[in-house]
């Protein structure tokens, strides 16, 4: 194995060579036709202090209560970016769940549809491969039980051109009836996402991406989001391609595949929408879906920008700058309080030539991020990365197969770490998926590194995480995770004395719609769909997320030009680290302090520091806060 020290100062960075993004029907919107891989020096993660422990996800106690494999799916790509709704925890305990599904020998052209099962409350029903669609070919499903208990599936259809909505009037039973024509139709709609609201339960939100595969233009964009609502479980839908302005063409280009969810509470409506290169963008309604307001989470720095014609250079020096940006994979929920909370992963990008489309650095990680509305302006705050699980202080990446080339953890339109879901109990504590790397999972056999799912908890309002932990179970465990790859984890909504959730499981690095395959075979198989309860009330409850040590203040001012100062306080006096990395997270500056206990100021210079976004970090006994912070 190839082995990378966390603490370079420095790294020659080249950009190798570019190779471009494959182009399907079922992988990209329009404006990603130029996207192009970039194959980066390897990463020096945001994966500090915080995120090296000596009760790593693999050595902690097995709190898995059960583990089923309910379906199984050739089609294993179920985003592109952000998860659509895959399980829902009913209110009598029973459980629903969907993914997009292919059966071995069928061809997706004709077959693809919507895998399904049913928790009755004592079993699962028979898990295989099949759709339950009986006409037509789907994807890219969601699925809602309404509060009539109409069970649904929703996803864009080449078959019917549109969305194709698919229901049955009880759930975990009856016959599958496609309502083709439910829905106006759009042989461009595609990429749906839903949720179910309204105060008797009976409304469904979607919204899709209004130009999909073509070019047809809504709300003066190519790839617009647009908004659809059914107020009486999708018997009709009064509402439909509606335009909603606050992310129409007075603000934005358009936007692309999957980078966007909605979330609903009796008449409170959420949208989270962000492409590459536009905001990170927060629409709420509190009148089910009639009126928005709008917050923006995330600046982009280039209002406008168009790939096809810009290049990326924020401070005109002439050359190309790498950027943070949302990876467009993120997840909004409410809370029991009806308070929204927001998670989604960062990765990091560059524009070089006009018309030659934005690159993206797959193998870098920008970590997962969280904010929640009590935050009002403050910048989001970072919750996990990927771990150096063996606390050697290096990730360990595999090498590639022949040549020593690397190859990366699998494809998914972002870093090493992403794909969020959200979730809350009854005392509204905060539950959080989310995929990265494990590089304890690394398999020779493929020369590629293999992302595990994870949890992750809150029990004060999201101002502490605890220790992450692997779903997967390991050898060790009776399980295979050291040599599988688990990912598209989706956690229902409700938790009770359990996190439930599904992920997607196989041996194989990567889809088989990524390309990544340089050996004949690969995920030419089935993949699993799993669904594992878990009980991690002992595993993060108040043991494993620490007090506050300290607080640290945003930088004041910030960006700055010379100097930039912080206010720092500490509970008792401690040795202090201080830290800062650049957006591949190379530590670029470090130092130790011993503080008494108490309000301290710290004043930071900018020294031989370029210009750009960088990461401060504090770090005293296990703990860490990062902040964000610009140099002009």
């Amino acid at each position: 194995m190839r082995k990378f020290t966390l603490l370079l100062a420095t790294v020659f960075f080249a950009v190798a060579a570019f190779a471009q993004r494959p182009v399907s029907e079922i992988q990209l919107a329009p404006r990603d036709k130029n996207f192009k891989w970039i194959k980066a020096p390897k990463p020096l993660p945001v994966s500090d202090d915080a995120y090296v422990s000596d009760k790593s996800p693999s050595q902690s106690i097995s709190l898995r209560e059960a583990e089923t494999i309910i379906g199984s799916t050739k089609y294993d790509l179920q985003t592109n970016r952000a998860m659509s709704e895959r399980l829902v925890r009913n209110a009598d305990g029973t459980l629903s769940a969907a993914w997009t599904t292919l059966c071995t020998g069928q061809s997706s052209g004709t077959y693809r549809g919507s895998g399904y099962n049913y928790y009755n409350g004592t079993s699962w029903l028979t898990a295989d491969c099949n759709k339950i669609e009986p006409n037509s070919r789907t994807g890219f499903t969601n699925i809602g039980v309404t509060g009539s208990g109409k069970e649904f599936v929703l996803g864009h259809s080449s078959t019917v051109g549109g969305m194709l909505f698919t229901a049955r009037d009880t759930k975990g039973s009856g016959d599958w009836t496609e309502y083709p024509g439910a829905i106006a139709l759009n042989g461009d709609d595609t990429w749906a996402k839903t949720a179910v609201g309204g105060t008797d339960g009976n409304t469904i939100h979607a919204i899709w991406n209004a130009s999909g595969v073509g070019t047809n233009v809504y709300c003066d964009q190519v790839g617009a989001v647009v908004y659809s609502r059914s107020t009486d479980g999708g018997a009709t839908w009064p509402v439909v391609h509606s335009c909603v302005d606050l992310i129409g063409a007075d603000y934005y280009l358009g936007f692309s595949a999957d980078d966007y969810c909605i979330t609903a509470q009796g008449n409170n409506v959420a949208i989270l929408v962000a492409d590459w290169t536009t905001d990170l963008i927060l629409l709420k309604s509190t009148d089910n879906g009639d009126t928005w307001t709008k917050t923006i989470i995330w600046q982009f720095p280039i209002p406008f920008y168009d790939e096809t014609t810009m290049v990326i250079d924020t401070d005109a020096d002439g050359t190309a700058d790498i950027i943070p940006v949302p990876s467009g994979d993120g997840r909004v929920v409410f809370d029991n309080s009806g308070m929204m909370h927001v998670v989604f992963s960062e990765t990091f990008i560059t524009d070089d030539v006009e018309a030659d489309g934005v690159g993206y650095y797959p193998d870098a990680d920008g970590g997962l991020w969280y904010w929640n509305e009590s935050m009002g302006s403050n910048a989001p705050v970072l919750i996990a990365a990927a771990e150096d699980l063996n606390g050697d202080g290096e990730l360990n990446y595999p090498a590639g197969p022949g040549d020593g080339t690397y190859y990366g953890s699998g494809t998914y339109g972002g870093g090493l770490t992403l794909k969020p879901s959200i979730g809350f109990d009854e005392a509204n504590r905060i539950y959080v998926s989310y995929a990265t790397y494990d590089e304890l999972a690394d398999t020779t056999a493929y020369g590629c590194g293999h992302r595990h799912t994870y949890v992750i908890a809150s029990y004060d309002g999201g101002e502490s995480w605890s220790l992450p932990y692997d779903v997967v179970p390991s050898i060790e465990e009776g399980g295979d995770g050291e040599n599988q790859e688990a990912v598209f984890g989706f956690m229902a909504r409700t938790v009770d004395d359990y996190v439930h959730l599904i992920y997607q499981r196989d041996p194989a690095p990567g889809t088989s719609l990524s390309n990544l395959t340089t050996e004949a075979g690969w995920n030419s198989a089935e993949s699993d769909i799993v669904y594992v309860k878990v009980q991690l009330g002992e595993l993060t409850g108040i043991t494993d997320v620490k007090p506050d040590l300290f607080t640290v203040s945003q930088n004041t001012p910030n960006p700055f030009s010379v100097q930039t100062q912080f206010n720092i306080a500490l509970t008792k006096a401690s040795n202090v680290t201080l830290r800062i990395t650049n957006i591949l997270g190379q530590e670029v500056y470090s130092e130790n302090i011993n503080y008494s206990a108490g309000n301290h100021v710290y004043n930071f210079t900018k020294g031989g520091l370029s210009s750009g976004i960088y990461n401060f970090t504090v770090m005293a006994e296990g703990q860490q806060v990062t902040k964000k912070i610009t140099v002009d």
